[in-house]
Protein backbone atom coordinates (compact mmCIF):
# COMPACT_ATOMS: atom_id res chain seq x y z
CA UNK A 1 0.00 0.00 0.00
CA UNK A 2 1.94 3.23 -1.11
CA UNK A 3 1.07 6.22 0.38
CA UNK A 4 0.94 10.17 -1.31
CA UNK A 5 3.81 12.40 -1.11
CA UNK A 6 4.02 15.47 -0.93
CA UNK A 7 7.38 17.16 -2.90
CA UNK A 8 10.97 16.85 -1.70
CA UNK A 9 12.33 19.44 0.36
CA UNK A 10 16.05 19.17 0.55
CA UNK A 11 16.72 20.37 4.17
CA UNK A 12 20.68 20.55 3.27
CA UNK A 13 22.98 19.31 1.27
CA UNK A 14 26.85 17.89 1.19
CA UNK A 15 29.17 15.88 -1.29
CA UNK A 16 27.74 12.34 -1.03
CA UNK A 17 24.69 13.29 0.95
CA UNK A 18 21.35 15.36 1.10
CA UNK A 19 18.48 14.97 3.99
CA UNK A 20 15.26 15.39 2.74
CA UNK A 21 11.63 16.08 4.07
CA UNK A 22 8.39 15.28 2.53
CA UNK A 23 4.65 15.29 3.79
CA UNK A 24 3.40 12.32 4.63
CA UNK A 25 0.20 11.31 6.00
CA UNK A 26 0.21 12.15 9.24
CA UNK A 27 3.44 14.27 9.68
CA UNK A 28 6.67 14.41 7.81
CA UNK A 29 9.66 12.12 7.11
CA UNK A 30 13.35 12.86 7.38
CA UNK A 31 15.77 10.40 5.33
CA UNK A 32 18.92 10.80 3.73
CA UNK A 33 19.97 10.51 -0.48
CA UNK A 34 22.81 9.82 -1.92
CA UNK A 35 23.94 12.27 -4.69
CA UNK A 36 24.45 11.33 -8.21
CA UNK A 37 24.20 7.31 -7.04
CA UNK A 38 21.30 5.35 -8.38
CA UNK A 39 21.90 2.50 -6.39
CA UNK A 40 24.42 0.40 -4.12
CA UNK A 41 25.63 -3.30 -5.44
CA UNK A 42 27.29 -6.09 -3.23
CA UNK A 43 29.16 -8.95 -4.56
CA UNK A 44 28.74 -12.27 -3.44
CA UNK A 45 31.76 -13.65 -5.09
CA UNK A 46 32.69 -17.46 -4.92
CA UNK A 47 35.99 -18.33 -6.32
CA UNK A 48 37.40 -21.77 -7.45
CA UNK A 49 38.25 -23.14 -4.19
CA UNK A 50 35.24 -21.95 -2.69
CA UNK A 51 35.78 -19.28 -1.18
CA UNK A 52 34.53 -15.67 -0.79
CA UNK A 53 36.26 -12.43 -0.03
CA UNK A 54 34.87 -10.23 2.64
CA UNK A 55 36.29 -6.51 3.11
CA UNK A 56 37.44 -4.98 6.34
CA UNK A 57 36.89 -1.17 5.90
CA UNK A 58 37.24 1.70 8.25
CA UNK A 59 33.50 3.10 8.59
CA UNK A 60 33.54 7.24 10.22
CA UNK A 61 29.56 6.67 11.28
CA UNK A 62 29.65 3.90 13.30
CA UNK A 63 33.35 4.71 14.14
CA UNK A 64 34.83 0.94 13.45
CA UNK A 65 36.16 -0.98 11.39
CA UNK A 66 33.48 -3.30 9.49
CA UNK A 67 33.84 -6.60 7.87
CA UNK A 68 31.47 -6.29 4.91
CA UNK A 69 31.17 -7.75 1.55
CA UNK A 70 32.44 -6.43 -1.16
CA UNK A 71 30.58 -3.09 -2.53
CA UNK A 72 30.09 -0.27 -4.78
CA UNK A 73 28.02 2.59 -6.07
CA UNK A 74 26.70 2.85 -9.21
CA UNK A 75 27.56 6.34 -10.12
CA UNK A 76 28.11 5.45 -13.59
CA UNK A 77 25.86 5.22 -16.41
CA UNK A 78 27.10 1.44 -17.01
CA UNK A 79 24.99 -1.42 -16.14
CA UNK A 80 24.89 -2.61 -12.58
CA UNK A 81 26.31 -5.73 -13.32
CA UNK A 82 29.33 -4.43 -15.11
CA UNK A 83 29.60 -2.16 -11.69
CA UNK A 84 29.76 -5.30 -9.60
CA UNK A 85 32.13 -6.88 -11.79
CA UNK A 86 34.16 -3.29 -11.67
CA UNK A 87 34.40 -3.24 -8.15
CA UNK A 88 35.53 -7.06 -7.37
CA UNK A 89 38.16 -5.85 -9.88
CA UNK A 90 39.35 -2.72 -7.50
CA UNK A 91 38.65 -3.99 -4.16
CA UNK A 92 39.39 -7.78 -4.91
CA UNK A 93 42.00 -7.79 -7.58
CA UNK A 94 39.59 -10.54 -9.48
CA UNK A 95 37.39 -10.08 -11.97
CA UNK A 96 34.06 -12.46 -12.98
CA UNK A 97 33.07 -14.47 -15.57
CA UNK A 98 29.94 -15.24 -14.25
CA UNK A 99 27.39 -12.73 -12.66
CA UNK A 100 23.65 -12.99 -11.81
CA UNK A 101 21.29 -10.96 -9.80
CA UNK A 102 20.58 -12.60 -6.34
CA UNK A 103 18.15 -9.75 -4.92
CA UNK A 104 17.24 -6.32 -4.22
CA UNK A 105 16.82 -4.99 -1.42
CA UNK A 106 16.72 -1.25 1.23
CA UNK A 107 19.84 -0.74 2.76
CA UNK A 108 17.77 1.35 5.69
CA UNK A 109 13.95 1.77 4.79
CA UNK A 110 13.81 3.59 7.30
CA UNK A 111 16.07 6.42 6.84
CA UNK A 112 17.71 6.02 3.89
CA UNK A 113 16.35 5.87 0.15
CA UNK A 114 19.37 4.19 -0.60
CA UNK A 115 18.72 0.83 -2.44
CA UNK A 116 20.73 -2.51 -2.74
CA UNK A 117 20.85 -5.06 -5.11
CA UNK A 118 22.92 -8.49 -4.47
CA UNK A 119 24.94 -9.98 -7.35
CA UNK A 120 26.22 -13.49 -7.52
CA UNK A 121 29.69 -13.66 -9.11
CA UNK A 122 31.61 -16.61 -10.12
CA UNK A 123 34.22 -17.88 -12.55
CA UNK A 124 36.45 -15.43 -10.83
CA UNK A 125 39.89 -14.98 -12.62
CA UNK A 126 42.86 -12.92 -11.02
CA UNK A 127 43.46 -9.13 -12.68
CA UNK A 128 46.66 -7.42 -12.97
CA UNK A 129 47.17 -4.50 -12.07
CA UNK A 130 44.19 -3.11 -10.58
CA UNK A 131 44.61 -0.06 -7.79
CA UNK A 132 41.10 0.52 -6.13
CA UNK A 133 40.35 4.20 -5.30
CA UNK A 134 38.96 4.38 -1.91
CA UNK A 135 39.59 6.87 0.84
CA UNK A 136 40.61 4.42 3.08
CA UNK A 137 42.53 0.91 2.98
CA UNK A 138 40.68 -1.97 2.41
CA UNK A 139 41.47 -5.15 3.35
CA UNK A 140 40.51 -8.39 1.45
CA UNK A 141 39.98 -11.95 3.58
CA UNK A 142 39.03 -14.93 1.56
CA UNK A 143 36.70 -17.40 3.75
CA UNK A 144 35.47 -20.66 3.22
CA UNK A 145 31.99 -20.97 2.02
CA UNK A 146 31.31 -23.93 4.09
CA UNK A 147 32.64 -21.87 7.23
CA UNK A 148 31.33 -18.67 6.25
CA UNK A 149 28.56 -18.21 8.87
CA UNK A 150 30.47 -19.42 11.59
CA UNK A 151 33.07 -16.86 10.25
CA UNK A 152 30.25 -14.74 10.55
CA UNK A 153 29.22 -15.59 14.03
CA UNK A 154 32.79 -15.72 15.37
CA UNK A 155 33.82 -12.35 14.80
CA UNK A 156 30.64 -10.70 16.34
CA UNK A 157 30.84 -12.78 19.68
CA UNK A 158 34.56 -11.19 19.58
CA UNK A 159 32.74 -7.64 19.56
CA UNK A 160 34.30 -7.01 15.94
CA UNK A 161 31.38 -5.28 13.80
CA UNK A 162 30.20 -7.16 10.96
CA UNK A 163 27.47 -6.41 7.99
CA UNK A 164 24.86 -8.92 8.75
CA UNK A 165 23.61 -8.75 5.06
CA UNK A 166 26.51 -11.25 4.28
CA UNK A 167 24.48 -13.55 5.50
CA UNK A 168 21.74 -12.64 3.79
CA UNK A 169 23.46 -13.06 0.53
CA UNK A 170 24.52 -16.41 1.96
CA UNK A 171 21.32 -17.77 1.97
CA UNK A 172 20.11 -16.25 -1.37
CA UNK A 173 23.51 -17.52 -2.92
CA UNK A 174 22.58 -21.07 -1.26
CA UNK A 175 18.62 -21.16 -2.96
CA UNK A 176 19.67 -19.97 -6.27
CA UNK A 177 22.22 -22.75 -6.62
CA UNK A 178 20.13 -25.33 -4.81
CA UNK A 179 17.49 -23.99 -7.11
CA UNK A 180 19.61 -24.18 -10.39
CA UNK A 181 21.16 -27.50 -8.70
CA UNK A 182 24.73 -25.65 -9.87
CA UNK A 183 27.78 -27.18 -8.39
CA UNK A 184 30.38 -24.90 -6.24
CA UNK A 185 32.48 -25.88 -4.13
CA UNK A 186 31.41 -25.21 -0.68
CA UNK A 187 27.92 -25.80 -1.61
CA UNK A 188 28.64 -29.43 -2.85
CA UNK A 189 25.37 -30.16 -0.65
CA UNK A 190 23.26 -27.91 -1.64
CA UNK A 191 23.14 -29.39 -5.37
CA UNK A 192 20.08 -32.08 -4.09
CA UNK A 193 20.67 -35.35 -4.12
CA UNK A 194 21.50 -36.96 -7.61
CA UNK A 195 19.13 -38.43 -9.66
Amino acid sequence: MSQPLGPPEVLCEGRFLRLVRRTVPGGVWEYAERVGVQDVVLMFAIDAQGRVPLVRQYRAPVQSEVWELPAGLCDTPEPMERTAIRELEEECGFTAHRVEHLMRAPASQGAASTLLDFYLLMDLEPVEGVTGDELFPIETHWVPLDGLEDFVMDRMAQGEMVDVRILAALRCAERRLRMKKDSVRGFSSLAGPET
